[in-house]
Parts: structure tokens; sequence; C-alpha cells
């Protein structure tokens, strides 16, 4: 096995705004996040990636817009593959016998049953239909753009706070896409 992944280097709020964060269901602040990201292999940093932004609901730490819920729809289609898939293992002469074979045959059963008990108990979190984040977005008020929420100094016509170093983003406004 070969380990993998990103550091993320010199983390800096560079803008924020009132958001609506999915896995808090609530209003929140979300901040734009400045990193500068290294591909590491092995925990050793070896190719730069370069400077990438990201928006972080400040109270959970996630992607304000992420669904932690799926939708019934999904679930559904994946219990239909997990039945096909338990169907053409258990078929018999169709498949040679091996330990493989009885992995992947107790494995489809298991997940055939895990899924509606994970509904059941909650450990599975589904909805209906896709929350409305443009609606939920629309309805929010727009923040003071007297003051800066982090230092509470005075903004610039810009919506620029030169001590903080940081951009208040509203909706309509040209600096940043909000979604």
């Amino acid at each position: 096995m070969i380990h993998t992944g990103v550091y993320r280097f010199n983390d800096s709020v560079v803008a924020y705004r009132n958001d609506y964060c999915l896995t808090c269901d609530s209003e929140r602040i979300a901040e734009e996040i400045r990193t500068f990201d290294v591909y590491h292999v092995w925990f050793i940093p070896l190719i730069p990636v370069g400077f990438r932004r990201r928006w972080l609901c400040s109270s959970c730490g996630k992607d304000p817009h992420e669904r932690p819920q799926t939708t019934l729809l999904v679930l559904s289609f994946w219990m239909v593959v997990l039945v096909a898939f338990a169907v053409l293992l258990w078929m018999p002469g169709r498949s040679p016998v091996d330990v493989m074979t009885w992995v992947m045959r107790i494995g489809s059963l298991v997940g055939l049953v895990a899924v509606p008990v994970g509904m059941k108990f909650g450990w599975i979190k589904y909805t209906v239909r896709a929350p409305d984040v443009k609606g939920k977005i629309a309805a929010l008020p727009l923040l003071s753009r007297d003051h800066c929420i982090y230092c509470a100094g005075g903004l610039d016509r810009d919506c620029y706070c030169p001590k903080c170093d940081v951009r208040l983003v509203q909706q309509g406004d040209p600096y940043r896409r909000m979604w």
C-alpha cells in the first residue's frame, strides 16, 4: 500500500460571508480559507499543487454546502445494485467457489441487511429530497458592511478590512461566487 495525501500549509482566512451550513442545519458564518497544498507520498512532500481556496463553516469546519445526508433515491439505487450482486453471486454454477466468492456472497447479504438497519437506527442519514441551498441562502440577512466581525475595525467601500486582511462577501458581490 502506498500512503498518499495532501499537506496544507499557511492556512489563512481571506474572506467571510453569512451562509447556510447544511451540516449544522442553520445560519452560520462561512470563512474562505487559503492554503498552499503539497502532494505527499509516505509523508514526504513531493509535488507542490499550489494555492487553493475553500469555504468552510466556522462552527463545524466543513464545506457549508456539502450534503451530510444522502437522498432516498440514491439509497434505493444501491439496494438494487446489492440485490443484483447477491443474486448473481448465489446463482448455482455461475462462478468458481473459492474463499473470495464466499466473502463477496456473505458481504452482499450483510450489505442488504445493514442498509435498512442503518436507516432504522439513524446510522445512515438520508432525506427524501435534496435541500434547497440557494433558497436558504437567499433568505439570509446581509451582514453589516460597517465593521469587521473579527476585529471590529472599519471596512472600506470594497468591504475589505485592512487590519485583518479579510474581505466581506455578500450575495451579488462580484468578488467571489457564493456557490
